[in-house]
């Protein structure tokens, strides 16, 4: 995922993620490699999350929610 201002970030144990009610694993969270100014998010999917559907996407960077975004798992 990408955004701003999770750079800013305490540690990256701060940044909290879940998809579709289920806690994820965040592997990185800080400056995108190539893009100033761009934050990236990279989250670690379980597996039981194929065929799902629609779900939610939270992530909470210290405790600060950010905008819930809906993404499509396919079967």
């Amino acid at each position: 995922m990408y955004g701003t201002g999770i750079r800013g970030r305490s540690a990256l144990s701060g940044v909290t993620a879940g998809i579709g009610g289920i806690d994820c694993q965040v592997v990185y969270a800080g400056p995108h490699c190539c893009y100033i100014g761009v934050d990236q998010v990279s989250i670690r999917l379980p597996r039981v999350l194929a065929g799902r559907g629609d779900v939610d996407v939270q992530v909470s960077v210290d405790g600060k929610p950010v905008n819930t975004v809906k993404i499509n798992f396919l079967k």
